[in-house]
């Protein structure tokens, strides 16, 4: 049995199961496949793919928030998203270096106790520190800055 596959953008493969195919840009590509190319009774089937690609992965830290419970800025976290081969960690201190909080899910966000418990942390400005890996170039590997946590009295 022999197989001609035509992938839409010039890339073609004579093999019959052909390892997964990556496209490198996005796209709508007509991919079609001849089965029994050489022998006298071919037949054809052609499947129209779009290929959108995948977004940049974007981090935007925020710098105030007021754990109050009002629903309303009441934790800190990253706007943003991230892929899904994308890492991510992010660790908050103190004025004195010690660690506040620790996560390595973008979505989950800090609600202003040590280790989001129930001890509450002091209204204050806090440093933290993000690492980043995956394939933007529009992420730093590793950043810093400060957050500030507010507290009605």
């Amino acid at each position: 049995e022999t197989a001609d596959w035509d992938f839409g953008n010039g890339d073609t493969s004579q093999l019959t199961n052909p390892p997964n195919y990556e496209y490198k840009a996005p796209g709508l590509y007509k991919i079609t496949l001849i089965s029994d190319a050489k022998k006298t009774c071919p037949d054809t089937t052609v499947l129209e793919v779009d290929i959108i690609g995948t977004p940049d992965d974007r981090i935007i830290p925020l710098n105030v928030f007021t754990p109050d419970g009002d629903g309303i800025n009441d934790c800190f976290r990253f706007d943003g998203y991230l892929n899904d081969c994308s890492k991510f960690k992010l660790i908050i201190y103190n004025r004195w270096g010690q660690k506040m909080f620790e996560t390595k899910d973008i979505a989950e966000c800090w609600n202003g106790c040590v280790n989001n418990g129930k001890k509450l942390c002091p209204e204050g400005t806090y440093l933290y520190i993000c690492e980043y890996k995956g394939l933007s170039n529009q992420v730093l590997p590793r950043f810093s800055g400060t957050v500030t946590l507010i507290r009605d009295k």
